[in-house]
């Protein structure tokens, strides 16, 4: 029985060795490979200009396009259903990495908190002391097989011979989804307006502290999904009372025509064009003071 307990305790530190190091090398030619965005980002930490938020942050502001018809460093951190708490550490991440940068942050990822922390960014502990932090303790955190079996992991993988800084919605909204928002009840955005109004001053108190610039924005909704918002007036109502401590964009005052929207909350690759040239013109006021 002894001999049989040596060789159990030996075998389980080999595996949990093993484990670890075919992660370690795994994870190590992604990362000096892969040019996922986030892939990008943890090779180098420092550009001018960060995008984050969920979807409409990655639907309305076009990198590929900043970067090169605009000539500006810009990296979009935004990734589809991007939960505030995730959010929160790549914040942390680009705070602590840089200095005098300036950093974009898509208003409707701010609204709730009601998505749970998305386990899959557990692929990037490796890369991140913010990260790491939120998953310590955590089965991710011992078994670091696990941090594989994610769909980061797959998309580092389907990036290795192409970037991702064009991932936009190519397609155009269809007149029946233009018919069901003309027809749907009145919605709220922010269901929790409390919330929404503590994930404000919590975002801005970090970018302050970390001596970068913030600027909100809000990425269009289509009109008429729009117009049954309840509380739209409110949400710019808030932004305009605290204008003095918050730098704020609001996209939907620019006019797109319905073939510039994927869908009632996303803009497709045409409107991100239009977009990312009003967000970067309608933050110059920011900028110079």
């Amino acid at each position: 029985m002894k001999h049989f307990l040596t060789r159990l305790i030996i075998f389980i530190a080999v595996a949990f060795v093993s484990q670890l190091a075919l992660y370690i090398g795994i994870k190590a030619v992604l990362d000096a490979k892969s040019n996922f965005r986030f892939s990008r980002y943890f090779r180098d930490k420092t550009h001018n200009n960060f995008v984050i938020g969920a979807s409409r942050a990655v639907n309305s502001i076009n990198e590929k396009y900043a970067n090169e018809n605009l000539k500006l460093d810009f990296i979009n951190l935004g990734f589809n259903g991007q939960p505030y708490a995730n959010m929160v550490d790549l914040l942390d991440d680009v705070n602590a990495a840089n200095k005098n940068a300036v950093i974009y942050v898509e208003l409707s990822s701010l609204y709730d908190v009601e998505v749970e922390f998305d386990n899959q960014y557990a692929y990037y502990i490796s890369n991140s002391e913010p990260i790491k932090k939120s998953f310590a303790g955590t089965v991710y955190d011992n078994l670091a097989l696990l941090r594989l079996n994610n769909e980061f992991f797959l998309r580092s993988i389907y990036y290795l011979s192409k970037s991702d800084n064009d991932w936009l919605n190519q397609n155009n909204i269809s007149q029946n989804i233009i018919n069901e928002a003309l027809n749907m009840k009145p919605y709220r955005l922010a269901k929790r307006r409390g919330q929404f109004i503590k994930n404000l001053a919590e975002v801005q108190n970090k970018c302050n502290n970390a001596g970068n610039q913030l600027i909100y924005f809000l990425a269009p909704y289509l009109p008429a999904y729009r117009d049954k918002a309840i509380d739209f007036a409110d949400i710019l109502n808030i932004m305009e009372q605290n204008k003095a401590k918050y730098k704020f964009v609001n996209l939907n005052t620019i006019n797109l025509p319905n073939d510039m929207f994927a869908d009632r909350v996303h803009t497709n690759y045409k409107g991100s064009v239009i977009l990312t040239d009003s967000l970067i013109t309608m933050s110059q006021k920011f900028k110079e003071n």
